[in-house]
């Protein structure tokens, strides 16, 4: 199982947040194994993309279909 934490950014609130520093403690969380299903949720219930326009498993099945294959959904 692969799980990555990205960590909130504070460039969207606006002008002198990036420079000043603010500390958010606000982070996106993925788990990826392998799976013969797709299974792409959110703990909010926010509609997620599961295609090619979610920005990480686009990015993930474009470069696994490369090397072993895709991911099927």
């Amino acid at each position: 199982m692969i799980r990555i934490q990205i960590p909130a950014t504070s460039a969207n609130l606006g002008s002198g947040f990036d420079s000043l520093g603010i500390a958010l403690t606000m982070y996106n969380q993925v788990w990826m194994e392998e799976s013969d299903t797709l299974d792409i949720s959110s703990k909010d219930d926010v509609k997620i993309p599961t295609d090619e326009n979610n920005l990480i498993f686009g990015p993930q099945n474009r470069s696994t279909r490369n090397v072993a294959g895709s991911y099927q959904g």
